[in-house]
């Protein structure tokens, strides 16, 4: 069965529906149209050329736009975990260097190939 539902509506609706079959329902998936069903319904609207075309190119626009963005995002999370990573294990060697005389086994602040460049 499919339901289709306004998206602002969707959380109530999906709550509502799971409230009211319970141990009845077996599984539901909640989903977006996929991007040829959206593009077929503004072609398929009674609306003239003109507007049929201005909803086609925003709906293309809407959709490389949230793809694009969240390839953006993930890659800017990744920089900024490889590079937080890093600094805070270098923090924590240091803290504990600086805890224990500055030394950590063997290796000192001053010889640690962390720390100094050579």
């Amino acid at each position: 069965m499919t339901l289709r539902v306004d998206r602002t509506s969707r959380p109530e609706r999906t709550a509502r529906l799971v409230n009211d079959l319970g141990d009845r329902l077996a599984d539901i998936s909640v989903e977006d149209p996929a991007m040829e069903e959206v593009i077929d319904r503004v072609f398929t609207s009674g609306a003239d050329d003109g507007v049929r075309m201005i909803r086609t190119y925003r709906a293309l626009f809407v959709a490389q736009l949230q793809s694009a963005s969240q390839y953006r995002v993930q890659s800017v999370l990744w920089m900024l975990l490889e590079v937080v990573r890093p600094v805070i294990f270098l923090a924590a060697w240091v803290a504990v260097a600086n805890a224990q005389g500055g030394r950590v086994g063997r290796t000192t602040c001053a010889t640690s190939p962390l720390i100094t460049s050579r």
